[in-house]
């Protein structure tokens, strides 16, 4: 495991800065020198925090009071929420386990569930989402970290012997069901989002609370150092893959080597995309080697290497789907996401 302390880390995917009197969460691993790729999750109005879950909402925010914040990123090639670190006025680092102070039913959980999941304290599993900034309420989950992929098959171990003794449940039925309707800006039919979830090992419940666990890799360890590449949007593309690679399927930002099939619908160099990736956790554990996908997104060349890959962000006719996944409710889907391409 890549040596590192939670307390030294800068901020990362699963922590949290202030900016403004706001909550935004970090986004990736790697960032624009002295800035920070952030969304908005919780805004302060009238003394009150409320739940953001829209793109949207980020850059309406920055756009009125920090526009200074949303930046063109040539390694991404795109514009992004990259708020200036001066701006920065608290950086949350999720919450170690010897911190986690017991105050409430949910906080008490949670800390249950850690010590086990990680009985050893071998992965160094934090706290995060709303318990990590004392936002939480009736209806939150159960929010867990851990970082570095060289922990993420013990994780995985470990998860799976708690299902086998019935200590969490997987997350099927009303959870996969609740994750799904969290969805709601994404063109994908719920019936589907419930059958991916389903089946995630990352996901489950823990005494009738939703818990997800996050794996984040740790910076030295990421497949592209920032500034490598140079990312340019050739339109969209839907495209029959085959997954060849799923190493870093269950972590987030997470990617998958892919060799395509049959380009569907976009530009004729679509098929020679070789990988599909995402900054988004809900793209995490969506798919295993050797299944047969369709995939729904930004046709991307990297103008450094030749190389192409597909960018998976927060368009509503993003997709990573197993075929076999699809069903009849697709087929609407996966028409408007065909005709999203012309």
């Amino acid at each position: 495991m890549s040596a590192f302390n939670l307390d030294t880390l800068p901020p990362i995917e699963s922590f949290y800065v202030r900016v403004m009197g706001h909550y935004f969460a970090v986004k990736g691993v790697v960032h624009p020198p002295k800035r920070v790729v952030s969304v908005l999750a919780w805004a302060h109005n009238r003394g009150r925090y409320l739940r953001a879950r829209r793109i949207h909402q980020t850059y309406s925010l920055l756009k009125e009071l920090l526009p200074e914040a949303i930046h063109f990123d040539d390694n991404a090639g795109q514009v992004l929420p990259a708020i200036p670190l001066e701006k920065v006025e608290e950086v949350i680092a999720p919450i170690r386990r010897e911190r986690i102070e017991v105050g409430d039913e949910l906080t008490r959980r949670a800390k249950e569930l850690i010590d086990l999941i990680d009985p050893t304290c071998d992965l160094e599993i934090g706290l995060t989402g709303s318990l990590s900034l004392g936002l939480q309420d009736d209806s939150s989950d159960i929010d867990l970290v851990t970082f570095s992929t060289s922990s993420s098959e013990s994780l995985l171990c470990l998860l799976e012997e708690l299902r086998r003794e019935g200590a969490v449940s997987p997350g099927r039925g009303s959870v996969a069901e609740d994750v799904a309707l969290r969805r709601g800006d994404s063109a994908v039919p719920a019936a589907v989002w419930v059958r991916l979830e389903s089946r995630k090992r990352l996901i489950g419940e823990y005494r009738g609370t939703h818990f997800t666990v996050k794996v984040v890799p740790l910076p030295d360890e990421y497949w592209e150092p920032y500034g490598t590449r140079r990312w340019r949007s050739m339109g969209r593309c839907v495209l029959l893959s085959e997954v060849t690679d799923d190493r870093f399927a269950i972590t987030t930002p997470n990617a998958y080597g892919v060799r395509t099939i049959e380009v569907i619908k976009g530009p004729e160099n679509a098929s020679e995309v070789v990988r599909v990736e995402s900054m988004r956790s809900r793209f995490s554990e969506a798919a295993y080697a050797q299944e047969t996908v369709l995939v729904s997104g930004r046709l991307e060349l990297d103008i450094l290497t030749d190389t192409y890959r597909v960018f998976l962000g927060s368009h509503p006719y993003d997709a990573l789907i197993p075929i076999d996944l699809l069903g009849d409710e697709a087929q609407e889907f996966l028409r408007a996401a065909i005709s999203d391409c012309s």
